[in-house]
């Protein structure tokens, strides 16, 4: 063990104390190395020879917080903090300050454990405590975990300039990163960026990285590591894709070694996630799906939060509901208050589940979840998950009936409202791609042939696939209601036609079969007006061939060996149609 018998009596109580804070300081490293469980005999060893060593009782407590054992904790943590008074007021160690820290720490444990109420008001005493005693690192860490509790912005404001009192360079950065994640515009993201990285000002447009008060250089890199990741969401944020990918490759390639698992995990279902936007895939016509694409990259990751989520949203696209419902009882079943970024996959799990539901026609469920989600993330500030459930909302809207659309109005008008206030140029995009939807219903034709043109660009460019389909698919029954009750000539069917087309390949992309089914219709249609019998009979096939993997999908199944390699390579590889392989 870590701790030897041989040796733990000729050491001093002092060194016997840093020799086992240095245990608790390195357990988060070595939580993938041994389990809870194995680590409780060594703990509890330490404890029958050390009791009256403090820091033997807070390593009990970590251990029993990795368990999830939380009044085992608090019992382990009370422990520590009796003997640490007695210590301190023995003068047996060095003088710590101690009081102010135990509301502070208890705070942390019912945060973690999802008591917010508890966590809140323990953080609240916390902080008039280390006010009393002069302690700004205390009264930030303190401001630090109440704007998790609450979500409120000024909270965070407070916290980086206490931290910086305080010289606390990690959390000086991480509020700062926080804040330009939360930030109102773009100009305010990039400042709250830059001083994640510099204390000094300067008035150059790039000013240099200064990092001081930083206790090693692992700290420093981790903290550029995380400063490239919260770059890129800025960038995906403002719609450019490409700048997106770029840093968030540099911050896995340069410092993918300080970063956390979590950080290092969400960064690369990031990168996964890029396959679904952009411009048109030519090459290997053979191995093209989107998600396919998106599955490879994450494959090493194995059975990993994000890789399930992938697969769910994959299979609502195919229309295997069946293997879709089964994924996300799973995806619930991973969910708990103390994993890292629980209210994000909350929000993420919850906003595939009503996606699932909205699919399988069950409206009024999806539209019940969507907009409790809606109001969620208002309170939460998260703004782009915010326009992505406003989107969502009206597209559940539209599909619910063809013929009303006065349901779907206010969510789209306030998503492009707030994708216009924070410059979030492809989300604005996205929402008036759906928006010229609605001025379809309303037989505002020109009107809806226009701004799909002019938004189409953008969307190809940088826009999720699924939304340039669905575009040209409007504008190819645009052009068809315009001809609508006359004979269309052969070159206008063979434009037409051509429309259709482009949508048809750009949803084989993303393997959307209820969209597929629908533009398989079409082309049906239009090849049988310009007498192409055979491509008609193609196009009529692939609708039956579809139409019975649809009729298929929603059977009973299992979740699948999503821990196997394999078995994910072989979902990576699946085709519309068998004859495709």
């Amino acid at each position: 063990t870590f701790y030897q018998k041989n040796i733990h009596g000729s050491l001093s109580p002092q060194q016997k104390q840093n020799l086992i804070r240095l245990k608790c300081l390195n357990l988060d490293e070595d939580v993938s190395k041994i389990k809870p469980e194995e680590l409780a005999p060594q703990v509890q060893s330490i404890l029958e020879q050390e009791r009256e060593i403090p820091a033997s009782h807070f390593l009990k407590f970590l251990n029993n917080l990795e368990k999830g054992s939380k009044f085992a904790a608090l019992d382990a943590l009370h422990q520590y903090f009796d003997y640490a008074m007695i210590a301190e007021r023995k003068y047996v160690f060095k003088r710590q300050i101690i009081l102010h820290y135990a509301t502070l720490v208890l705070a942390a444990v019912h945060q973690q454990f999802g008591d917010e109420e508890l966590s809140e008001k323990a953080t609240e005493e916390a902080i008039h405590v280390a006010q009393q005693s002069g302690d700004p690192a205390c009264v930030a860490h303190a401001l630090s975990l109440l704007h998790q509790t609450t979500g409120n912005r000024d909270i965070l404001q407070r916290c980086a300039v206490r931290a910086l009192q305080g010289k606390l360079r990690r959390l000086i950065a991480g509020a700062n990163l926080k804040l330009a994640l939360t930030a109102q515009n773009s100009s305010q993201a990039w400042e709250a960026l830059l001083c994640a990285t510099t204390d000094k000002k300067s008035l150059t447009i790039d000013r240099p990285t200064y990092i001081g008060d930083v206790t090693s250089p692992e700290e420093a890199m981790e903290i550029l590591g995380q400063t490239a990741l919260v770059s890129a969401s800025i960038w995906e944020t403002i719609g450019f894709q490409f700048m997106c990918t770029l840093t968030t490759e540099v911050g896995l390639e340069c410092y993918g070694n300080y970063l956390t698992y979590a950080a290092k995990d969400s960064a690369v279902q990031n990168l996964a996630r890029k396959f679904l936007s952009g411009a048109l895939l030519v090459e290997n016509k053979n191995k093209f799906c989107r998600y396919g694409l998106a599955l490879n990259q994450v494959i090493d990751q194995g059975n990993s939060f994000g890789t399930s989520l992938l697969v769910h949203e994959w299979g609502v696209r195919r229309g295997d509901y069946g293997h879709a419902e089964v994924l996300i009882e799973h995806l619930y079943s991973r969910l708990h208050s103390r994993m890292t970024n629980f209210k994000l996959s909350e929000i993420e799990v919850m906003t595939q589940h009503a996606l699932l539901l909205a699919r399988r026609g069950w409206t009024v469920a999806a539209r019940s979840k969507i907009k409790y989600l809606i109001d969620k993330c208002k309170r939460e500030r998260l703004v782009i998950q915010e326009a992505n459930l406003l989107i969502l909302l009206t597209i559940t809207q539209l599909d619910a009936n063809i013929d009303e659309f006065l349901g779907a109005v206010k969510p789209i008008r306030e998503c492009l409202k707030l994708t216009m206030e924070r410059n979030m140029d492809i989300l604005h995009a996205t929402a008036t791609s759906i928006m010229a939807q609605l001025h379809y219903r309303m037989s505002r034709t020109d009107t809806c042939i226009s701004i799909i043109k002019g938004i189409l660009p953008t969307l190809q460019q940088n826009g999720n696939i699924w939304f340039v389909a669905e575009a040209y698919l409007t504008l190819a029954k645009c052009y068809l209601r315009l001809d609508e009750g006359t004979n269309l000539s052969t070159t206008t069917c063979k434009s037409i036609l051509t429309t259709f087309l482009k949508s048809g390949v750009y949803f084989t992309q993303c393997q959307d079969f209820v969209k597929l089914r629908e533009v398989y219709y079409w082309q049906a249609r239009m090849y049988s007006s310009i007498k192409n019998f055979k491509k008609r009979d193609e196009a009529a096939e692939k609708f039956i061939d579809i139409s019975k993997k649809l009729a298929k999908g929603s059977a009973a199944t299992d979740l699948g060996e999503l821990d196997d390699c394999n078995y994910l390579q072989f979902l990576s590889e699946r085709r519309v149609h068998s004859w495709n392989r």
